[in-house]
């Protein structure tokens, strides 16, 4: 992704003189959308999502504050 980020970077500086690289700026635009779009739902994101998924369903429920100190109360 980084080379991405890098010739896209060096294309839009040449567009700044050439507008005939427009195309290719466009295409490393897509193609970037693509690589994050991928990163962000891939595999690893996903095991991710399920490992912390799973860590909190193993977490013991904390009860907020007030309702601890409401069951102490003798009338």
């Amino acid at each position: 992704m980084a080379r991405l980020e890098a010739a896209l970077l060096k294309v839009a500086m040449l567009m700044e003189h050439q507008p005939k690289f427009t195309p290719i700026f466009v295409r490393l635009e897509a193609e970037l959308a693509a690589a994050q779009g991928a990163e962000a739902n891939g595999p690893l994101a996903r095991a991710k999502a399920l490992r912390e998924q799973q860590r909190r369903k193993a977490e013991p429920q904390a009860r907020p504050a007030n309702v601890v100190a409401l069951t102490h109360v003798r009338p």
